[in-house]
């Protein structure tokens, strides 16, 4: 009887700390966990990122100029391309950020998809990434925007090395 009872208590107190670790190294991690497991046991497919305000959708190729860009950051972060749309503004965008983002995104977009610093005219959501690029031409600009995704490997990777608040948007 008292081998079963001291079992019993050697398993509740492992439990315990086990537990007591897990709170201990996870908790300040919280959104990084929440937004992998969510990303493995719920995958879905994320919005696209919207077109700039005002842009319409036209047929036209891309350029070898814009192409090259969403190449460049398709090899530099490891991402599969899905979709790539064009479409004109009637005005000229800026080229650069932080003017770019806020002039061309509206606030709720500018919230979930966060620029991604490395490179240029790139945003991700999670592990979704949107690359967007806008030449002059004529009197307003074109713009593309390529559709990429990361592996579910690569994105936990990121998660485990760049958890910060930031992410918390990412609801």
């Amino acid at each position: 009887m008292g081998t079963i009872l001291q079992t019993r208590t050697w398993l509740l107190v492992s439990a315990i700390c086990f537990i007591a670790v897990l709170i201990v190294f996870l908790v300040p991690y919280g959104t990084c966990v929440r937004l992998l497991t969510q990303e493995y046991l719920w995958p879905g497919a994320a919005p696209l990122m919207l077109a700039p305000r005002g842009c319409v959708e036209i047929s036209n190729a891309p350029t070898a100029a814009m192409m090259h860009i969403v190449n460049l950051q398709r090899e530099l972060y490891g991402l599969t391309l899905q979709k790539v749309t064009m479409c004109k503004t009637e005005t000229p965008l800026p080229s650069v950020e932080p003017n770019f983002s806020d002039e061309v995104f509206d606030e709720d977009t500018r919230a979930k998809w966060l620029p991604v610093y490395s490179g240029c005219c790139t945003y991700q959501f999670r592990r979704h990434f949107a690359v967007v690029v806008a030449e002059p031409s004529g009197t307003g600009s074109v713009v593309l925007t390529a559709a990429l995704i990361q592996s579910r490997s690569r994105y936990a990777r990121f998660l485990r090395y760049h958890c910060d608040s930031k992410l918390t948007r990412w609801r």
